[in-house]
């Protein structure tokens, strides 16, 4: 049962990435090509970025990938170990070794709680790091935009139209 589990939730896991290249990746570049039509050169602010945003991205994601499949590893041992006990229960009391049986328990789920903290540690990174390039994004396009502005080639709504639309470019990677 909890290999099963632990399979549906890896599937899940697996399958976003390729979600993600199916709905997300041709819609970033759809906008990336809509600010290049208003905005001009604001649009090269968001072309610099989004590589990098897709490699954070990638990085984080391969990393989580890791940390997934020990996870389930350790977590199929520990419920093996329960399954394993429960059977054995008469055995494992009559010689009295049931601290050993324990001992794992508390190896195993201390080692599954440690790859929890990994993958939250890797998740909060990654999205601290997606929103500062979001932000730094943002700054850029402004900045550019200023500059259009002052030169004449841009409006003010051309310039709030794409640090708007620049939002869809970088938040969904």
């Amino acid at each position: 049962a909890a290999q099963v589990g632990g399979l549906e939730s890896a599937k899940q896991f697996f399958s976003s990435a390729v979600i993600f290249a199916l709905a997300d990746l041709p819609f970033a570049l759809f906008f990336i090509g809509v600010i290049a039509l208003i905005g001009g050169p604001i649009a090269w602010v968001y072309v610099a970025l989004l590589p990098l945003a897709l490699c954070l991205g990638l990085l984080g994601q391969n990393r989580l990938r890791q940390v997934l499949a020990r996870q389930l590893a350790r977590g199929n041992e520990r419920q093996g170990l329960l399954v394993d006990t429960i059977q054995g229960t008469e055995t494992i009391r009559s010689p009295h070794s049931g601290w050993r049986f324990a001992e794992q328990w508390r190896d195993i789920s201390r080692s599954v709680s440690d790859y929890q903290l990994q993958q939250k540690a890797i998740n909060n990174f990654v999205t601290v790091s997606t929103a500062t390039l979001s932000t730094l994004a943002y700054v850029g396009a402004l900045v550019t935009g200023v500059h259009g502005i002052g030169e004449g080639n841009l409006s003010m709504g051309a310039v709030v139209a794409c640090s708007l639309l620049g939002g869809r470019v970088i938040a969904p990677v």
